[in-house]
């Protein structure tokens, strides 16, 4: 067999020649396209592959940030409805001390109504003449004279 047929039948059925004891690989051209089809193929699956696992991982991204927001808002929800019983108590306890010092001020009037009505003098004249005190006659009156040497020191602050 010569070379150019070796070539030839190689050519056409994808084989190998031979030149001076070197081996030469020929592969048709119909190889060749079909060697990239396949290769365009695996590289498009890949791909999708890759896309899948990228909007995959995008998907979980979004699912964790989406739970992060809703634990925020849970917590901050939750914050605001206990800030809102905190006011409430308070606006009770606001209520109750308010309503303490009306009564303590109410019962402070009363008491000065009664110191007022037991030092008013005509109420302690009447006790008095009502316990057989009568007013002090001129022997009972002692007049005493004070001498001008006492002095009397005056303070202001």
């Amino acid at each position: 067999m010569t070379a150019e047929k070796i070539y030839s039948e190689g050519a056409a059925v994808g084989s190998a020649y031979f030149d001076n004891l070197i081996t030469y690989d020929v592969i048709s051209e119909e190889a060749i396209d079909e060697y990239y089809d396949n290769l365009i193929s695996f590289n498009l699956q890949k791909k999708s592959r890759l896309d899948a696992k990228i909007s995959i991982r995008a998907a979980k991204n979004r699912i964790v940030r989406i739970v992060f927001i809703a634990v925020i808002m849970a917590t901050l929800f939750g914050m605001t409805i206990f800030l809102k019983a905190e006011i409430n108590e308070r606006e009770r306890s606001i209520v109750k001390l308010t309503s303490q010092v009306e009564n303590l001020a109410r019962e402070n009037t009363d008491k000065k109504k009664r110191l007022d009505d037991s030092t008013n003098i005509l109420f302690i004249k009447e006790k008095a003449m009502d316990l057989g005190m009568n007013y002090a006659g001129k022997e009972a009156i002692v007049y005493y004279t004070v001498g001008k040497d006492d002095y009397m020191r005056s303070y202001t602050y």
